[in-house]
């Protein structure tokens, strides 16, 4: 099951969890550093991509406008998993050892926070934009079988 948690229709918190991501333990650090993860060689690669999981390159942009980290296990790791927590730049400020089933949580928090002029808009436009995110979520759970979404906003602070 994919899981997301959504705090303030995205203005608080954006954590989304289950996420059955490739991530070796050797190279996790490097996970959203620009150009280090994409396994993509020409425009046919496309066609085998099969998770619907964050692209290395998406991963990198969003720590140029968010704070962002992510717990991540495999099968040859679970129960142990590894957690690690990325610099505006991508780098790996803090990483370590946790308790992580097989699958990857990621967690985007204070989004374009550095940005005042986009966090401006971003809050004028926060219910429009969520709308947006259900949207493409609801495009994915009908094309993907065996596999069940489920999103959660929370409005409280």
């Amino acid at each position: 099951m994919a899981k997301g948690l959504i705090r303030k229709t995205g203005l608080g918190l954006v954590r989304l969890g289950r996420l059955l991501l490739k991530y070796r333990a050797d190279n996790a650090e490097m996970t959203a550093l620009k150009h280090h993860t994409s396994k993509l060689a020409s425009f046919a690669d496309l066609a085998q991509v099969s998770t619907l999981g964050f692209r290395g390159e998406a991963l990198s942009s969003l720590c140029g406008t968010a704070n962002l980290s992510l717990i991540t296990s495999t099968v040859s790791t679970a129960p142990a998993g590894t957690s690690l927590t990325f610099s505006r730049n991508g780098e790996c400020i803090v990483g370590g050892k946790v308790a992580r089933s097989k699958g990857t949580t990621i967690k985007v928090e204070k989004l374009f926070e550095s940005l005042p002029v986009r966090r401006k808009e971003l809050i004028k436009n926060a219910k429009r934009e969520f709308g947006k995110a259900l949207e493409l979520l609801q495009a994915y759970a009908l094309i993907s079988t065996g596999v069940r979404f489920e999103v959660k906003n929370t409005t409280k602070k």
